[in-house]
């Protein structure tokens, strides 16, 4: 979620909003990840990219 036009602060709102329509109840995308993931070994991290000159 970079991109020239973004600040880090709206990236984080966007962030946000996407996890809130991803794990609403019924999007039936935890059931889906439950088939095929072991939430016990899943982590996950939120990488700021920058560019340097």
């Amino acid at each position: 979620m970079t991109g020239s036009n973004h600040s880090p602060s709206s990236d984080a709102g966007l962030l946000r909003t996407w996890l809130a329509l991803v794990l609403a109840e019924g999007s039936g995308v935890a059931e889906d990840e439950a088939r095929f993931l072991d939430r016990s070994a899943t982590r996950a991290w939120i990488v700021e990219q920058r560019v340097s000159a």
